[in-house]
């Protein structure tokens, strides 16, 4: 996952939900979180068009593509963390 981020790879993973849904899609790492007691992978999902958070112990297999990606506008890290300080200030978080 480290590689994939820091040479901005897009990622093919196999990522079972809380309530053991399975599904596979392509997304874009952005950067990894540590939060609570569980790592959580910061990305852009591309099935879903947005960004996404996905529990590190919930990705079952992962495969490493050779496209690279460059983030447009309103898809980079910087972009995930202004949406999230945003919502704390509006109280929104959760």
């Amino acid at each position: 996952l480290r590689r994939a981020i820091r040479e901005s790879r897009r990622i093919l993973i196999r990522y079972v939900d809380r309530k053991e849904a399975p599904s596979e899609r392509v997304i874009r790492p952005l950067g990894l979180a540590f939060w609570g007691d569980r790592w959580a992978l910061v990305a852009w999902c591309e099935l879903r068009r947005g960004f996404r958070n996905f529990r590190t112990d919930r990705i079952k297999d992962l495969v490493v593509l050779e496209e690279r990606f460059v983030a447009g506008p309103g898809e980079s890290l910087e972009d995930y963390l202004e949406e999230m300080r945003a919502e704390m200030a509006a109280g929104s978080f959760s």
